[in-house]
């Protein structure tokens, strides 16, 4: 063999396919990442040619695995956490890379959840359980079961409406903790809005998740009661941004209703502006608004 001859590298071909499917990513898109044409990729799965190594280490950095598992005889048995319902594609149009970080934000929520299932066995710590009283169906009435989940949580109104104007912000973390308490692991993560997303939950149990993000507080607060709606009634989803679509989607249209009446229950409401009218107001006033939001402790903006 001639002293300049090329030594093939012994990747395995059936590891390329596999990392770029396991990611959701197109040949041509692959492609296009690593400035090369769609046949060349094909020709590197195909084992008809070979990458060198810088191009197989782009490879995978685009696909999110380590450069020697293109080495391994077969692919790793990795955990796959079961699906979740996305309503956000009932919004408009979520692009694969959209898909990508929300695949990714589904599987470190995943491993949280195993690694703190883990934590627990290991410590023979006593792992909380959600009461029975607390879980309820989209038939119940979102002020109902928002006012059993208050009370299995142990956190009145009352408690709320005493956070002073300087402490309206700790709301989410307050909710954070009674979740928590209560046996729900509630993550924060700022790349949800790259996902077009503004929450998630995984109705597993014992120990569900909730996952939202760094929004104003107002927004958190809404955001983790409308997650904590999903594992009121058992039913995992992706939240997205709401829009006049969610009227077709019950469940989301039950979890924001909860949300409501969770923040801010409707006797308070009442007590505030009085019976519902017969018929609605064409406009509520900022002020309104703000003395509304002052009553329930909840910081506007």
């Amino acid at each position: 063999m001639s002293s300049t001859a090329k030594v093939k590298i012994p990747f395995n071909p059936i590891m390329f396919r596999w990392a770029r499917e396991w990611r959701g990513i197109s040949i041509e898109e692959a492609a296009k990442k690593v400035n090369k044409k769609p046949e060349d990729i094909l020709a590197w799965e195909n084992n008809e040619k070979n990458p060198t190594v810088k191009q197989a280490r782009d490879l995978s950095d685009l696909y999110g695995r380590s450069f020697l598992e293109f080495f391994l005889p077969e692919p790793p048995d990795v955990y796959i956490p079961k699906s979740v319902p996305d309503f956000r594609m009932h919004r408009g149009i979520i692009g694969p890379e959209e898909n990508r970080i929300a695949s990714d934000i589904h599987r470190w929520a995943e491993a949280h959840r195993i690694s703190a299932l883990d934590l627990f066995t290991e410590t023979d710590e006593h792992l909380p359980v959600l009461p029975k009283q607390i879980f309820s169906n989209i038939k119940t009435s979102p002020d109902t079961a928002a006012n059993n989940a208050r009370i299995a949580l142990n956190f009145t109104f009352e408690e709320q409406a005493k956070l002073q104007k300087d402490e309206l912000n700790k709301l989410p973390d307050i909710l954070r903790r009674k979740f928590e308490a209560a046996g729900i692991l509630t993550l924060r993560r700022s790349d949800l809005k790259n996902a077009k997303m503004r929450g998630m939950c995984i109705a597993e149990f014992p120990l569900p998740v909730i996952v939202f993000s760094k929004e104003s507080p107002a927004a958190q607060a809404y955001t983790l009661a409308h997650e904590f709606a999903h594992v009121i009634i058992k039913e995992s989803g992706i939240t997205g941004q709401e829009k006049s679509e969610y009227v077709s989607q019950p469940i989301e249209k039950w979890c924001d209703q909860f949300a409501a009446a969770f923040l801010m229950p409707h006797i308070e409401l009442e007590n505030i502006c009085g019976k519902k009218p017969n018929v609605p107001q064409a406009l509520i006033s900022d002020s309104d608004l703000q003395n509304l939001a002052a009553h329930a402790s909840i910081a506007s903006g």
